[in-house]
């Protein structure tokens, strides 16, 4: 056998398994709390948080976080996007979208894109603080999750203290860590991986990242996307309620 031509073929990428603890299956996780409309649904939801939180991904086939240095899919030409979330309560409604009383609902951590940050943010402008009002969202496509979203001008369960204390127990006990919804963390290597076993049709492919990167991040002075997590919660809307003399002292 000719060891020059061994020593110059092209390195496989080892795929390495994760360790995952008992119960946690990301993908009942996703479905749980994921945010998604019907085609023509209706639906009121309140913000419970001041901001959201904002992450740069990659897709292909799945969202999964951009490397801030040495990036091999930035390397290869895909481009790392904005994408956010923040958390809301999903009120439960009838078939002409209004809140049914004594109002009940969910917990959701509503994932978007720019385009919903865009109006959003014009939503702030003209509002103030998203935390004193109920949205209605109306799906106009399914498929990409477009739709309008129009202030109710008041927020249903503000109404009553009582309630408003069963909210804020609720988001204690049902807000987990956002890195989990929002995209999926691979290593450099794991990167190269699962592009390389893209479609023939994908745009890109990832080049070996070399050594010596084994999350990108050691000493790069970037916060893994842990620490970029927005750390808002349930006492930052305890504190919003606080201001507004609504929960029972």
């Amino acid at each position: 056998m000719d060891s020059t031509n061994q020593d110059q073929s092209v390195p496989v990428p080892v795929m390495v398994p994760k360790v995952v603890p008992w119960g946690q299956d990301p993908s009942e996780i996703f479905r749980k709390y994921r945010l998604g409309l019907k085609m023509g649904q209706s639906v009121r939801i309140a913000i419970l948080e001041e901001s959201p939180s904002q992450m740069r991904v990659h897709y292909d086939k799945f969202y999964f976080y951009c490397l801030p240095k040495g990036c091999p899919a930035c390397r290869a030409g895909s481009r790392a996007v904005d994408r956010y979330l923040i958390w809301v309560y999903l009120y439960e409604t009838d078939d002409k979208g209004a809140v049914r009383m004594p109002f009940t609902g969910s917990i959701k951590g509503w994932q978007f894109g720019r385009d919903k940050f865009a109006a959003l943010t014009a939503l702030f402008a003209e509002w103030g603080d998203l935390r004193k009002l109920d949205l209605t969202l109306t799906c106009s496509d399914e498929k990409f999750q477009r739709m309008s979203i129009s202030p109710a001008r008041e927020c249903v369960w503000l109404r009553d203290p009582e309630k408003a204390k069963e909210v804020i127990d609720l988001f204690q006990a049902e807000k987990m860590d956002e890195i989990l919804l929002m995209a999926r963390t691979l290593t450099a290597d794991e990167i190269i991986l699962e592009m390389s076993n893209a479609p023939e049709s994908a745009p890109s492919r990832a080049q070996p990242a070399g050594p010596a990167q084994p999350d990108s991040y050691a000493g790069s002075g970037y916060a893994t996307p842990r620490e970029q997590a927005h750390p808002a919660g349930p006492a930052e809307l305890s504190a919003l309620l606080d201001q507004l003399d609504v929960l029972p002292k």
